[in-house]
C-alpha cells in the first residue's frame, strides 16, 4: 500500500492505478450499497430503485419524466420502475387533474424511511472518506470528484445505447 500512495509515480502508472482505484471503489460502493439496502429494510429494493427514490427526495412531488431525465432512463423504464415501488409501498402515483398523461410520484412514509436509512449510509461514507485527509486534500478531491462528475453528466446514456459498437454491424452480417 505505501507504493500506492507514492507521489513520485510516472503520469502513466499513476493513471493505471486511478483507474484500478476508480474501478475498485465503483464495485465495492455497489456492493456495500446492496449489503446496505438489504441490512435496512425488507431487502425489496433493487439498487435502481434507491436511485430513484433519492431522486424523489423525502419532501418532494415530482413528475415521473422529470424523474426520468434525472437517472437517465426512457419514460418506459421509469413507469416500470414506479409501478414496482407503488406496489411495494414506497412511492404514490397521482394523475394530474388538468393534463392526465402527466403522473407525478411522492415518497409514502415507508419511501421516507428509504431514503432517510441509505442516505446516512452515505454520509457515513464521506465521513470514512475524510478521516486523516487535510482540508487541503479534501478540496483537491472534491474538484477531481466534481470533474468525474462533470464527464459523465456530459454523457447522454440513451443515445450511447442506441449507438452501435464499432464492429458490431460486421460481425451480425458475418453470421
Amino acid at each position: 500500500m505505501e507504493n500506492d500512495r507514492n507521489a513520485s509515480q510516472s503520469p502513466d502508472k499513476s493513471r493505471a492505478l486511478l483507474n484500478e482505484f476508480l474501478t475498485d471503489v465503483f464495485h465495492h460502493i455497489l456492493k456495500f450499497e446492496e449489503y446496505a439496502l438489504w441490512q435496512q429494510g425488507e431487502g425489496d429494493l433493487s439498487i435502481q430503485e434507491m436511485h430513484l427514490i433519492e431522486k424523489l427526495g423525502p419532501d418532494r412531488e415530482l413528475r415521473m419524466s422529470q424523474v426520468a431525465n434525472a437517472l437517465g432512463v426512457t419514460l418506459g423504464t421509469m413507469t416500470v420502475a414506479a409501478d414496482r415501488l407503488d406496489k411495494k409501498g414506497y412511492v404514490t402515483r397521482q394523475r394530474i387533474d388538468d393534463d392526465r398523461r402527466v403522473v407525478k410520484l411522492r415518497l409514502t412514509d415507508k419511501g421516507k424511511e428509504a431514503f432517510k436509512a441509505h442516505a446516512e449510509f452515505h454520509m457515513k461514507m464521506v465521513e470514512m472518506i475524510l478521516q486523516g485527509i487535510t482540508p487541503i486534500d479534501e478540496q483537491t478531491l472534491v474538484t477531481a470528484l466534481m470533474n468525474l462528475r462533470d464527464f459523465f453528466k456530459g454523457l447522454d446514456y440513451r443515445k450511447l445505447k442506441k449507438e452501435r459498437r464499432p464492429g458490431k454491424k460486421a460481425a451480425a452480417k458475418e453470421e
